[in-house]
């Protein structure tokens, strides 16, 4: 039981990690957040593992850019939805970065992720380019 505790943290800090990266991008409104991402957020205390993923994704943005561009050949990163673009970008820090979160389970949370909060194709979309992203590093 406790692993599915631990994987529904996990999931509550990528979500909020997600809002924090989207509301930063967008120009810091909360109020912008897509339909059902603010009643899943702690913007007042954030949990631990969600400042990571905001933290190691700003401090490794070009990195993460680079590498998604790398891979992502009929999508520029700033031409890809800012929900997505997010997704990818913890997906890609978390596959690249975060030593005890396998690579499947950083896609498969990723493509929840996105089927929850993107649009009808964020979900392929983004396992598509994590894959990719998967399967180009080192």
């Amino acid at each position: 039981m406790k692993g599915r505790r631990e994987g529904g943290k996990r999931r509550r800090a990528r979500e909020t990690a997600l809002a924090m990266l989207f509301s930063e991008e967008f120009g810091g409104s909360r109020d912008e957040l897509p339909g059902g991402l603010i009643e899943h957020v702690e913007f007042d205390a954030p949990p631990a593992y969600a400042r990571d993923l905001v933290e190691g994704v700003r401090s490794n943005l070009d990195d993460l850019d680079e590498c998604i561009s790398s891979v992502s050949h009929h999508w520029r990163v700033e031409r890809m939805s800012l929900i997505d673009r997010n997704i990818i970008r913890i997906g890609t820090y978390e596959i690249l970065h975060v030593d005890d979160i396998t690579t499947a389970v950083a896609i498969n949370e990723a493509i929840e992720i996105a089927r929850r909060y993107g649009d009808t194709e964020s979900w392929s979309f983004v396992n598509g380019v994590l894959d990719a992203v998967a399967k180009a590093a080192p």
